[in-house]
Parts: structure tokens; C-alpha cells; sequence
């Protein structure tokens, strides 16, 4: 999945003219295996990957404005900026940060009081609901299925009696 971001993002900021762009792709596999390796309970989804990028490109580009204001830059013009582990890194950092908050002022992590509060319940009920329905919708017509060839059977039953 990372790789599939490092590649969607590359292609994205080429593609509306930001040649000056350079994606470190090793150092955030790097990263990517060892922050899966050590966050079993805090592991990232896909949009939390997704979101990562956006804000590790932002984050890059607002040091390198920064960098390059004090010596008269030009906003209109397309900064060299560098996108790599150190702005991955500070984003994990920021999450545990969140999570500790979080435990801290709710006495739980979000995802926790999520789920204890029904939301990703509510949600998993749902689907389960869904599968039920699309069984039941099966099963009905499965059983009007064989009824009716059990109904061509017997009337093939009374054709041959009346020979």
C-alpha cells in the first residue's frame, strides 16, 4: 500500500507541474515497515496512509518556503522540496501524541471509545444485517427453485400414471 502512495504521489505532483519534487520512496518503506513492526494496537489504514502523504507533502514544502523566505523567495515560483522518513516520523509522533490526550482528557484512546460507544459496533451490525438479508433473498430463492422442480417432477408423475 505504501509503495501504491509513494507512486500515486510522485505521479500526482508531475503531473500538475511540480518537477521539483523528490520522494525518498526508500527511507518511507523504511519507515513504513518499522512503524507497522512496533504499533501493533495503533497500525495505519489505508486513509490514514493516504492522509500521511498529503500531509507529509505539505509539511515539506512549508520548511522549504520557509527556509528560502528570509532570502527574498518568490511564492509564485515551484520550491525544491524533499519528501522522506523525517516528516513520516513527525506524523506518527503527532498520533501517539493525539492517542495520549486522548487517554489522558477521555481516559481511553478514540478508536476505544468508538467502539465502546456503538460507532464501529453500529457499524459491523449493519454489514452483519446486510449478510442476513442477502442469505435470507438466497435461501427464498433457492427454495422456490426446488419447489418448482419439484412441481415439474410432479407433474411429470401424472402424465405417466394417466399412460
Amino acid at each position: 500500500m505504501w509503495k501504491t502512495f509513494i507512486d500515486q504521489t510522485q505521479h500526482v505532483l508531475e503531473s500538475s507541474g511540480r518537477s521539483n519534487v523528490t520522494i525518498d520512496a526508500e527511507a518511507i518503506e523504511k519507515f513504513a515497515r518499522k512503524h507497522w513492526k512496533e504499533n501493533k494496537q495503533a497500525r495505519w489504514n489505508g486513509r490514514q496512509i493516504r492522509n500521511a502523504f498529503h500531509t507529509a507533502v505539505a509539511m515539506a514544502e512549508f520548511g522549504a518556503r520557509n527556509q528560502k523566505a528570509e532570502a527574498g523567495y518568490n511564492d509564485h515560483k515551484d520550491v525544491k522540496i524533499n519528501v522522506g522518513k523525517a516528516e513520516f516520523e513527525k506524523i506518527a509522533n503527532t498520533a501517539r501524541e493525539f492517542d495520549v490526550y486522548m487517554t489522558e482528557t477521555m481516559g481511553t484512546s478514540f478508536d476505544f471509545k468508538a467502539s465502546k460507544d456503538g460507532l464501529r459496533k453500529q457499524q459491523k451490525e449493519q454489514k452483519e444485517k446486510a449478510k442476513k438479508k442477502k442469505k435470507k433473498k438466497q435461501s427464498k430463492s433457492k427454495k422456490h427453485s426446488d419447489s418448482s422442480s419439484d412441481s415439474e417432477s410432479e407433474d411429470d408423475e401424472d402424465d405417466s400414471d394417466s399412460d
